[in-house]
């Protein structure tokens, strides 16, 4: 005679020689309240076992939130989020070609300005810019042969590479 698990009656308590039934692939069988309980204490400590190795793992591996140190170095794609970690190289390339404000950048490529500016006096100007001001202040003279003294007037401005202890004979 054949009867569904679900028409057996239920009962609050079972003792250790009580019998509890299964169906495995498609077939009851009964195991023993006592088997089933030490097949599963033995499965959970396998799984608590595999826990507590991952946990090991992954605490050995992640940073501390309160103290973030790396102990080896950072392996990272270049960033594309704000949020991104960022490498020193990256960081180096991306700042290469930044100009410092201690002034011991040199600028290699030409500045180029569209439109008019007002500079003020810690602005980069073009050398087009300067040379053109320099111009309109200084004058422009070529070298003169020995001791000679360049022909001035009064308020020219002139720039020497060489230094006399007098410029002029005339004032």
């Amino acid at each position: 005679m054949s009867i569904k698990i679900s028409k057996l009656p239920e009962i609050s308590t079972a003792s250790a020689g009580d019998f509890l039934v299964i169906v495995q692939n498609g077939i009851t069988k009964k195991v023993s309240k006592e088997s089933f309980l030490k097949s599963l204490t033995s499965s959970v400590k396998v799984t608590a076992n595999k826990l507590n190795a991952l946990q090991s793992k992954v605490s050995k591996t992640a940073l501390d939130k309160t103290n973030p140190r790396l102990s080896k170095p950072l392996i990272t794609k270049d960033p594309i989020q704000p949020l991104h970690a960022a490498t020193k190289m990256y960081v180096d390339t991306q700042v290469a070609h930044a100009v410092k404000v201690d002034g011991s950048s040199s600028v290699e490529a030409p500045l180029e300005y569209s439109g008019e500016f007002s500079f003020s006096d810690k602005n980069l100007i073009t050398k087009e810019y300067a040379d053109n001001l320099l111009n309109t202040t200084l004058k422009t003279i070529t070298s003169l042969p020995g001791k000679e003294y360049p022909k001035a007037s009064a308020g020219d401005v002139f720039v020497s590479k060489e230094e006399y202890e007098v410029f002029a004979t005339d004032g």
